[in-house]
Protein backbone atom coordinates (compact mmCIF):
# COMPACT_ATOMS: atom_id res chain seq x y z
CA UNK A 1 0.00 0.00 0.00
CA UNK A 2 1.27 3.68 -0.58
CA UNK A 3 0.77 6.10 2.03
CA UNK A 4 0.84 10.06 0.83
CA UNK A 5 1.30 12.79 2.98
CA UNK A 6 2.30 16.65 2.91
CA UNK A 7 5.63 16.93 3.15
CA UNK A 8 5.99 18.58 6.28
CA UNK A 9 4.25 15.56 7.94
CA UNK A 10 7.26 14.33 9.93
CA UNK A 11 8.24 17.97 11.68
CA UNK A 12 4.57 17.91 13.10
CA UNK A 13 4.82 17.75 17.17
CA UNK A 14 1.90 19.07 19.45
CA UNK A 15 2.79 22.05 21.35
CA UNK A 16 1.09 20.45 24.30
CA UNK A 17 1.21 23.13 27.24
CA UNK A 18 2.14 26.04 24.66
CA UNK A 19 -0.40 25.57 22.37
CA UNK A 20 -3.07 28.95 22.83
CA UNK A 21 -6.16 27.25 21.83
CA UNK A 22 -5.99 23.45 22.70
CA UNK A 23 -8.70 21.14 20.78
CA UNK A 24 -8.77 19.44 24.03
CA UNK A 25 -11.96 21.90 24.69
CA UNK A 26 -15.04 22.75 22.83
CA UNK A 27 -15.33 19.37 21.50
CA UNK A 28 -17.04 16.14 22.01
CA UNK A 29 -14.34 13.25 22.74
CA UNK A 30 -15.18 10.69 21.28
CA UNK A 31 -13.66 6.83 22.67
CA UNK A 32 -13.48 4.27 20.75
CA UNK A 33 -14.69 0.67 21.77
CA UNK A 34 -11.27 -0.93 22.04
CA UNK A 35 -10.01 1.94 24.61
CA UNK A 36 -13.55 2.28 25.96
CA UNK A 37 -12.83 -1.22 27.42
CA UNK A 38 -9.42 -0.76 28.39
CA UNK A 39 -10.50 2.49 30.45
CA UNK A 40 -12.78 0.04 32.64
CA UNK A 41 -9.94 -2.11 32.73
CA UNK A 42 -7.80 0.52 34.70
CA UNK A 43 -7.82 0.45 38.37
CA UNK A 44 -7.07 2.39 41.35
CA UNK A 45 -8.16 5.82 41.96
CA UNK A 46 -7.26 7.17 38.13
CA UNK A 47 -9.26 4.43 36.72
CA UNK A 48 -12.30 5.68 39.10
CA UNK A 49 -11.63 9.41 37.62
CA UNK A 50 -11.73 7.60 33.86
CA UNK A 51 -15.24 5.88 34.47
CA UNK A 52 -16.59 8.97 36.22
CA UNK A 53 -16.58 10.87 32.95
CA UNK A 54 -17.00 8.10 30.44
CA UNK A 55 -20.76 8.25 29.27
CA UNK A 56 -22.37 6.36 26.49
CA UNK A 57 -25.99 6.75 24.88
CA UNK A 58 -28.23 5.22 21.97
CA UNK A 59 -28.72 6.74 18.32
CA UNK A 60 -29.87 5.05 15.38
CA UNK A 61 -26.46 4.70 14.14
CA UNK A 62 -25.33 2.68 17.06
CA UNK A 63 -23.50 3.71 20.15
CA UNK A 64 -21.52 6.96 21.05
CA UNK A 65 -19.45 6.38 23.64
CA UNK A 66 -17.58 9.61 25.04
CA UNK A 67 -16.03 11.81 27.81
CA UNK A 68 -18.57 14.25 29.61
CA UNK A 69 -16.69 17.90 29.62
CA UNK A 70 -16.25 20.02 32.34
CA UNK A 71 -18.98 23.12 32.60
CA UNK A 72 -16.10 25.58 31.01
CA UNK A 73 -16.12 23.03 28.00
CA UNK A 74 -12.99 21.52 28.34
CA UNK A 75 -11.78 17.66 28.96
CA UNK A 76 -11.52 16.19 32.34
CA UNK A 77 -8.20 15.62 31.93
CA UNK A 78 -6.67 18.82 30.83
CA UNK A 79 -4.78 20.13 33.38
CA UNK A 80 -4.24 23.64 34.44
CA UNK A 81 -0.72 23.19 32.31
CA UNK A 82 -2.67 22.26 29.64
CA UNK A 83 -1.32 18.52 29.40
CA UNK A 84 -3.07 15.41 29.22
CA UNK A 85 -3.19 13.66 32.63
CA UNK A 86 -4.27 10.17 30.59
CA UNK A 87 -0.59 10.89 29.00
CA UNK A 88 1.26 11.94 32.18
CA UNK A 89 -0.47 8.99 33.97
CA UNK A 90 -0.41 5.79 30.95
CA UNK A 91 1.18 7.30 28.07
CA UNK A 92 0.13 8.51 24.95
CA UNK A 93 -0.79 4.80 23.41
CA UNK A 94 -4.23 4.49 25.66
CA UNK A 95 -5.41 7.88 24.41
CA UNK A 96 -8.69 7.60 22.56
CA UNK A 97 -8.27 7.20 18.49
CA UNK A 98 -9.57 10.32 18.24
CA UNK A 99 -6.90 12.10 20.42
CA UNK A 100 -3.61 10.37 18.72
CA UNK A 101 -5.16 11.16 15.16
CA UNK A 102 -5.89 14.68 15.52
CA UNK A 103 -5.22 16.61 13.39
CA UNK A 104 -5.11 14.20 10.89
CA UNK A 105 -7.34 13.16 8.28
CA UNK A 106 -7.92 9.86 6.10
CA UNK A 107 -8.93 8.78 2.83
CA UNK A 108 -8.01 6.06 1.25
CA UNK A 109 -8.91 5.07 -2.62
CA UNK A 110 -7.71 1.42 -4.33
CA UNK A 111 -3.93 1.04 -3.35
CA UNK A 112 -3.44 4.28 -1.57
CA UNK A 113 -4.19 5.95 1.71
CA UNK A 114 -3.21 10.00 2.19
CA UNK A 115 -2.79 11.55 4.94
CA UNK A 116 -3.69 15.58 5.69
CA UNK A 117 -2.70 17.64 8.19
CA UNK A 118 -6.07 20.06 9.73
CA UNK A 119 -4.89 23.93 10.06
CA UNK A 120 -7.32 23.76 13.15
CA UNK A 121 -4.29 23.29 14.46
CA UNK A 122 -1.98 26.16 15.58
CA UNK A 123 1.38 24.05 14.84
CA UNK A 124 -0.08 22.75 11.58
CA UNK A 125 -0.30 26.59 10.76
CA UNK A 126 3.34 27.36 11.93
CA UNK A 127 4.43 24.80 9.63
CA UNK A 128 2.71 25.97 6.15
CA UNK A 129 2.59 29.09 6.81
CA UNK A 130 5.75 31.49 6.52
CA UNK A 131 8.15 28.39 4.64
CA UNK A 132 9.14 29.50 0.97
CA UNK A 133 9.38 26.27 -0.38
CA UNK A 134 6.54 24.76 -2.81
CA UNK A 135 4.02 22.28 -0.60
CA UNK A 136 4.97 18.40 -1.97
CA UNK A 137 3.37 15.12 -1.25
CA UNK A 138 5.58 12.56 -1.22
CA UNK A 139 4.59 8.73 -1.44
CA UNK A 140 6.01 5.93 0.06
CA UNK A 141 5.24 2.23 0.41
CA UNK A 142 3.54 0.58 4.00
CA UNK A 143 2.50 -2.74 5.04
CA UNK A 144 -1.22 -3.36 3.99
CA UNK A 145 -2.78 -4.48 0.88
CA UNK A 146 -6.11 -3.20 -1.49
CA UNK A 147 -7.26 -4.52 -4.98
CA UNK A 148 -7.14 -2.32 -7.45
CA UNK A 149 -8.26 -3.61 -11.03
CA UNK A 150 -7.35 -2.26 -14.40
CA UNK A 151 -10.41 0.41 -15.09
CA UNK A 152 -9.83 1.64 -11.16
CA UNK A 153 -6.12 2.26 -12.29
CA UNK A 154 -7.19 4.31 -15.12
CA UNK A 155 -9.28 6.26 -13.47
CA UNK A 156 -7.88 6.85 -10.23
CA UNK A 157 -4.42 8.20 -12.86
CA UNK A 158 -6.89 10.60 -14.30
CA UNK A 159 -7.66 12.29 -11.05
CA UNK A 160 -4.26 12.09 -9.76
CA UNK A 161 -3.22 14.18 -12.90
CA UNK A 162 -5.51 16.41 -13.00
CA UNK A 163 -4.76 17.27 -8.95
CA UNK A 164 -1.19 17.60 -9.70
CA UNK A 165 -2.13 20.23 -12.97
CA UNK A 166 -3.83 22.16 -10.65
CA UNK A 167 -0.45 22.24 -8.43
CA UNK A 168 1.32 22.85 -10.96
CA UNK A 169 -0.94 26.01 -11.89
CA UNK A 170 -1.54 27.05 -8.08
CA UNK A 171 2.30 27.21 -7.63
CA UNK A 172 3.55 28.90 -11.23
CA UNK A 173 5.22 31.80 -9.15
CA UNK A 174 5.33 33.71 -12.43
CA UNK A 175 2.67 35.06 -11.56
CA UNK A 176 0.31 36.78 -8.86
CA UNK A 177 -1.99 34.47 -6.64
CA UNK A 178 -5.48 35.58 -8.26
CA UNK A 179 -4.33 35.04 -11.61
CA UNK A 180 -3.25 31.56 -10.41
CA UNK A 181 -6.45 30.46 -8.51
CA UNK A 182 -8.77 31.68 -11.59
CA UNK A 183 -6.62 29.37 -13.94
CA UNK A 184 -6.50 26.62 -11.84
CA UNK A 185 -10.62 26.75 -11.67
CA UNK A 186 -10.73 27.14 -15.23
CA UNK A 187 -8.79 23.92 -15.83
CA UNK A 188 -10.43 21.89 -13.68
CA UNK A 189 -13.82 23.07 -14.81
CA UNK A 190 -12.71 21.73 -17.95
CA UNK A 191 -11.66 18.28 -16.63
CA UNK A 192 -14.92 18.05 -14.94
CA UNK A 193 -16.35 18.49 -18.64
CA UNK A 194 -13.50 15.72 -19.81
CA UNK A 195 -15.22 13.43 -17.01
CA UNK A 196 -18.80 14.08 -17.75
CA UNK A 197 -18.44 12.83 -21.36
CA UNK A 198 -15.70 10.37 -20.72
CA UNK A 199 -13.78 11.91 -23.69
CA UNK A 200 -9.92 12.53 -23.00
CA UNK A 201 -7.53 15.39 -24.38
CA UNK A 202 -4.28 16.95 -24.98
CA UNK A 203 -3.34 18.05 -21.39
CA UNK A 204 -1.16 21.48 -22.73
CA UNK A 205 -4.69 22.38 -25.06
CA UNK A 206 -6.37 21.95 -21.35
CA UNK A 207 -3.67 24.60 -19.93
CA UNK A 208 -4.30 27.00 -22.96
CA UNK A 209 -8.16 26.64 -22.92
CA UNK A 210 -8.40 27.74 -18.72
CA UNK A 211 -6.12 30.77 -20.10
CA UNK A 212 -8.69 31.52 -22.39
CA UNK A 213 -11.30 31.37 -19.86
CA UNK A 214 -9.82 33.00 -16.92
CA UNK A 215 -8.95 35.60 -18.66
CA UNK A 216 -12.72 37.06 -19.30
CA UNK A 217 -11.45 38.02 -22.39
CA UNK A 218 -10.75 41.29 -20.98
CA UNK A 219 -14.25 42.20 -20.19
CA UNK A 220 -14.51 44.84 -17.25
CA UNK A 221 -15.80 43.30 -14.13
CA UNK A 222 -19.42 45.96 -14.31
CA UNK A 223 -19.83 44.39 -17.86
CA UNK A 224 -19.97 41.01 -16.99
CA UNK A 225 -21.54 41.14 -13.50
CA UNK A 226 -24.46 42.72 -15.67
CA UNK A 227 -23.78 40.05 -18.37
CA UNK A 228 -23.73 37.01 -16.43
CA UNK A 229 -26.23 38.69 -13.66
CA UNK A 230 -23.19 38.10 -11.22
CA UNK A 231 -23.52 39.80 -8.19
CA UNK A 232 -20.55 41.96 -7.05
CA UNK A 233 -17.76 41.19 -5.13
CA UNK A 234 -19.50 42.55 -1.77
CA UNK A 235 -22.61 41.05 -2.56
CA UNK A 236 -21.05 37.79 -2.68
CA UNK A 237 -18.79 37.63 0.38
CA UNK A 238 -22.12 38.72 1.64
CA UNK A 239 -23.95 35.63 0.55
CA UNK A 240 -20.53 33.61 1.77
CA UNK A 241 -21.04 34.80 4.89
CA UNK A 242 -24.83 33.83 4.99
CA UNK A 243 -24.28 30.37 3.18
CA UNK A 244 -21.60 29.45 6.07
CA UNK A 245 -23.93 30.91 8.68
CA UNK A 246 -26.39 27.90 8.18
CA UNK A 247 -24.30 25.22 8.53
CA UNK A 248 -23.50 23.29 11.63
CA UNK A 249 -22.07 25.34 14.47
CA UNK A 250 -19.22 23.62 16.07
CA UNK A 251 -17.59 26.40 17.70
CA UNK A 252 -18.54 29.56 19.23
CA UNK A 253 -15.57 31.44 18.57
CA UNK A 254 -15.40 30.79 14.94
CA UNK A 255 -19.49 31.54 14.55
CA UNK A 256 -18.51 35.22 16.63
CA UNK A 257 -15.76 36.19 14.13
CA UNK A 258 -17.56 34.91 11.04
CA UNK A 259 -20.37 37.43 12.44
CA UNK A 260 -18.37 39.80 13.47
CA UNK A 261 -16.73 40.02 9.81
CA UNK A 262 -20.21 39.56 8.02
CA UNK A 263 -21.61 42.90 9.96
CA UNK A 264 -18.23 44.26 9.05
CA UNK A 265 -19.02 43.67 5.38
CA UNK A 266 -22.16 44.60 5.31
CA UNK A 267 -21.13 48.38 7.05
CA UNK A 268 -18.98 48.83 3.56
CA UNK A 269 -20.17 50.02 0.79
CA UNK A 270 -18.82 48.25 -2.80
CA UNK A 271 -16.16 50.84 -3.60
CA UNK A 272 -14.69 50.75 0.53
CA UNK A 273 -14.86 46.89 0.42
CA UNK A 274 -12.68 46.45 -2.78
CA UNK A 275 -10.56 49.48 -1.54
CA UNK A 276 -10.04 48.09 2.32
CA UNK A 277 -9.49 44.73 0.37
CA UNK A 278 -6.84 46.29 -1.84
CA UNK A 279 -4.94 47.83 1.17
CA UNK A 280 -4.90 44.91 3.22
CA UNK A 281 -3.43 42.82 0.69
CA UNK A 282 -0.60 45.07 -0.66
CA UNK A 283 0.03 45.19 3.14
CA UNK A 284 0.86 41.62 3.32
CA UNK A 285 3.93 41.03 1.15
CA UNK A 286 3.59 37.57 1.98
CA UNK A 287 0.05 36.87 0.79
CA UNK A 288 1.06 34.86 -2.77
CA UNK A 289 2.70 32.21 -0.61
CA UNK A 290 0.75 31.60 2.13
CA UNK A 291 -2.28 31.40 -0.24
CA UNK A 292 -0.70 29.42 -2.25
CA UNK A 293 -0.01 27.14 0.41
CA UNK A 294 -3.80 27.29 1.63
CA UNK A 295 -5.06 26.13 -1.88
CA UNK A 296 -2.41 23.39 -2.56
CA UNK A 297 -3.66 21.87 1.17
CA UNK A 298 -7.10 21.95 0.24
CA UNK A 299 -7.09 20.65 -3.08
CA UNK A 300 -4.95 17.87 -1.53
CA UNK A 301 -7.43 17.79 1.51
CA UNK A 302 -10.29 16.84 -1.12
CA UNK A 303 -9.56 16.48 -4.43
CA UNK A 304 -8.94 12.91 -4.34
CA UNK A 305 -12.46 12.16 -3.26
CA UNK A 306 -13.63 12.89 -6.83
CA UNK A 307 -12.78 8.77 -7.25
CA UNK A 308 -16.18 8.30 -5.69
CA UNK A 309 -18.41 10.85 -7.22
CA UNK A 310 -16.47 12.11 -10.13
CA UNK A 311 -17.12 15.72 -8.96
CA UNK A 312 -13.25 16.96 -8.96
CA UNK A 313 -14.08 20.78 -10.07
CA UNK A 314 -16.02 20.82 -7.22
CA UNK A 315 -13.60 19.81 -5.06
CA UNK A 316 -11.12 23.16 -6.65
CA UNK A 317 -13.97 25.55 -6.08
CA UNK A 318 -14.16 24.29 -2.67
CA UNK A 319 -10.22 25.43 -2.17
CA UNK A 320 -11.34 28.56 -3.55
CA UNK A 321 -14.47 29.40 -1.39
CA UNK A 322 -12.27 27.88 1.72
CA UNK A 323 -9.45 30.84 0.69
CA UNK A 324 -11.95 33.43 0.08
CA UNK A 325 -13.45 32.98 3.66
CA UNK A 326 -10.34 33.03 5.37
CA UNK A 327 -9.16 36.33 3.47
CA UNK A 328 -12.23 38.03 4.47
CA UNK A 329 -11.77 37.01 8.34
CA UNK A 330 -8.00 38.09 7.86
CA UNK A 331 -9.60 41.38 6.42
CA UNK A 332 -11.52 42.35 9.46
CA UNK A 333 -8.57 41.05 11.74
CA UNK A 334 -6.57 43.45 9.86
CA UNK A 335 -8.77 46.64 10.42
CA UNK A 336 -9.67 45.73 13.79
CA UNK A 337 -5.98 45.38 14.95
CA UNK A 338 -5.59 49.00 13.46
CA UNK A 339 -4.06 48.22 9.90
CA UNK A 340 -1.69 45.55 11.87
CA UNK A 341 -1.68 41.73 10.89
CA UNK A 342 0.45 38.92 11.39
CA UNK A 343 1.82 35.76 10.91
CA UNK A 344 0.31 34.44 13.63
CA UNK A 345 -3.12 36.67 12.55
CA UNK A 346 -2.89 34.38 9.83
CA UNK A 347 -2.98 31.09 11.75
CA UNK A 348 -5.56 32.33 13.57
CA UNK A 349 -8.18 32.99 11.17
CA UNK A 350 -7.05 30.00 9.54
CA UNK A 351 -7.48 27.81 12.27
CA UNK A 352 -11.03 29.42 13.20
CA UNK A 353 -12.23 28.59 9.72
CA UNK A 354 -10.86 25.16 9.61
CA UNK A 355 -11.95 24.14 13.08
CA UNK A 356 -15.86 25.28 11.86
CA UNK A 357 -16.03 23.56 8.46
CA UNK A 358 -13.45 20.68 8.47
CA UNK A 359 -14.10 19.13 11.11
CA UNK A 360 -18.07 18.28 10.47
CA UNK A 361 -18.64 15.89 7.56
CA UNK A 362 -21.79 17.20 7.32
CA UNK A 363 -20.89 20.86 6.79
CA UNK A 364 -18.46 19.96 3.58
CA UNK A 365 -21.04 17.94 2.44
CA UNK A 366 -23.28 21.16 2.47
CA UNK A 367 -20.65 23.51 0.98
CA UNK A 368 -20.29 20.77 -2.02
CA UNK A 369 -23.64 20.71 -1.94
CA UNK A 370 -23.77 24.62 -2.43
CA UNK A 371 -21.35 24.40 -4.99
CA UNK A 372 -23.53 22.36 -7.22
CA UNK A 373 -26.69 24.37 -6.84
CA UNK A 374 -25.26 27.94 -5.83
CA UNK A 375 -24.94 30.42 -8.60
CA UNK A 376 -22.63 32.91 -6.57
CA UNK A 377 -20.11 29.96 -6.75
CA UNK A 378 -19.84 29.11 -10.47
CA UNK A 379 -16.98 29.75 -12.32
CA UNK A 380 -17.81 32.92 -13.34
CA UNK A 381 -19.08 34.35 -9.80
CA UNK A 382 -15.55 32.61 -8.05
CA UNK A 383 -13.35 34.66 -11.10
CA UNK A 384 -15.56 37.52 -9.88
CA UNK A 385 -15.04 37.41 -5.88
CA UNK A 386 -11.32 36.78 -6.56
Amino acid sequence: MKLRIPDFYPEFKCLAGACKHTCCAGWEIDIDEDTWDYFHSVEGSFGDKLRSYMTQEETEEGVDRFFRLMPDGRCPFLNQEGLCEIICHSGEEVLPEVCTEYPRFVLEYADVREKCMALSCEAVGKLLFGREKPLTFPEMEIPGDSEQDEEDEEWISCLRQAQEEVFALLQDRTRPIEERLSRALAYSDWVQEQLDEDEADDEDEAVDKADEESGSAGIEQEALAEEEGILTPRELALKRHAFFAKLELLDEECGRVQEETRRAIEAMSEDEYRKEMDEFLLACPDKDLDYEHILVSYVFRYGMRAVYDGLFADKVRLAAISLLMIRDLELVRYRKNGRHFTLEDRIDMARLFSRQVEHSEENVEELLRGIRTEKMWSLKALEQAI
